[in-house]
């Protein structure tokens, strides 16, 4: 990844996840809403962004232990993965739209460890799938909120490498940039998913909320830095383009 793309992007520390979700996981809400990830409306969306509020206020981490492995031989998803998701229908091991699906389900219930190891199932057979490989890198990031293994980061260079404009890469890759207090790589980011928005769109109105609020922190003296920010990303919600 080219300097410019991501600059500074690889953070040696991360704040845990209850004071990440505090500081500024509702602007990603906010963004991966304006986005469409899921079907799904209302508190169930951020589920797959932030995990349960209970697990976030707690400091409980999802899944902390990943699923088995995928067998190369079995048709159907392990046990434990069955059971995050109920009944469904039988995956085969070709069937990367199913595991992408099953992996969605549960990153939307919580179940980040399950869905990382679904979406590992997908990547094997579309592993330049950017749209995968944003939403497996906020998983990662969930389950590794100090960025110690570094995976999410990993997986958003990579997205960003295949596609520049990807805008599900773009809005986690300023999210962790914030998280990093890297300001000026936050709005850099925040700036390219804003142009490449039509303009007024909400994405991109969310997009400059998200710019703003960068600034301010940016701005502000080191001990006025932990910001707790909601309304303006909810009013951006309920704004129709």
């Amino acid at each position: 990844m080219s300097p410019t793309l991501l600059p500074n992007f690889v953070m040696p520390r991360r704040t845990p996840l209850p004071d990440r979700q505090g500081r500024y996981g509702w602007h990603l809400c906010a963004l991966v809403a304006a986005l469409g990830l899921l079907v799904l409306g209302g508190p169930a969306l951020c589920y797959l962004w932030l995990g349960a509020p209970h697990e976030a206020a707690s400091g409980v981490r999802p899944d902390p232990k990943p699923a088995a492995a995928v067998s190369t031989t079995t048709s159907t998803p392990t046990r434990s993965q069955a059971d995050a998701t109920g009944p469904g229908p039988m995956l085969r091991q070709d069937d990367a739209d199913g595991w992408l699906a099953l992996g969605r389900t549960q990153a939307s219930a919580g179940h980040h460890g399950l869905a990382v190891e679904s979406y590992k199932a997908a990547e094997r057979l579309h592993p330049d799938d950017t749209n995968l490989l944003a939403e497996h890198a906020f998983s990662a990031a969930v389950l590794d909120p100090q960025g110690r293994v570094g995976e999410s980061s990993h997986l958003v260079e990579r997205a960003l490498q295949l596609d520049p404009k990807n805008t599900k890469a773009l809005a986690l890759a300023g999210s962790l940039a914030l998280d990093g207090k890297d300001y000026a790589a936050a709005m850099h980011y925040w700036e390219q998913l804003a142009r490449a928005e039509p303009a007024g769109s909400a994405l991109a109105r969310q997009a400059r909320l998200s710019i703003a609020q960068a600034q301010r922190l940016a701005d502000a003296p080191a001990g006025f830095m932990r910001v707790v920010v909601a309304d303006t990303s909810a009013d951006a919600l309920r704004t129709t383009p």
